[in-house]
């Protein structure tokens, strides 16, 4: 099954500009290459973030209005949008992170946090990756109960 979800020009309105989540917007072309390379990395992101950002596309060939209207010279375009406005916009196709960096960056959105996050081991080995100490167990409980 899907996550990824077809857009056309009768649904924009309320698929889109009434989402009340980010929506990622990938105009996109059954011609293009890098739109098809660029399919299973918004199908990836569109699972792991649902119910947090929701993930669509729109052909250019038959939703040419919606390419006119916001201006779209090539495929993959992909288009952030939030509160019914486009916050950002990337041309040409990424990779999974910089996708979630496009949209971290213009709508607020972060990723899910891992099922194991909260481990103290986890915290730790993260501490060492980014060159500092591990809080202590008191340092934890101290902010976790602001």
């Amino acid at each position: 099954m899907t996550h990824v979800l077809e857009i056309n020009e009768l649904d924009f309105e309320t698929e889109v500009l009434e989402a009340d989540l980010p929506f990622l917007l990938d105009f996109t072309a059954t011609w293009c290459g890098p739109c098809k390379a660029l399919a299973p990395v918004l199908e990836a992101l569109a699972t792991e973030t649902q119910g947090a950002l929701k993930v669509g596309k729109v052909d250019l060939d038959s939703a040419p209005a919606l390419a006119t209207r916001y201006g779209i010279r090539g495929a993959p375009t992909l288009l952030v949008f939030r509160g019914g406005r486009e916050v950002q916009r990337q041309v040409g196709a990424g990779t999974k992170s910089s996708l979630q960096k496009l949209v971290e960056k213009s709508a607020g959105w972060r990723p899910p946090p891992a099922a194991h996050s909260g481990d103290r081991r986890f915290v730790a080995q993260r501490a060492q990756l980014v060159g500092c100490e591990a809080p202590r167990r008191e340092q934890l409980v101290r902010v976790s109960a602001r």
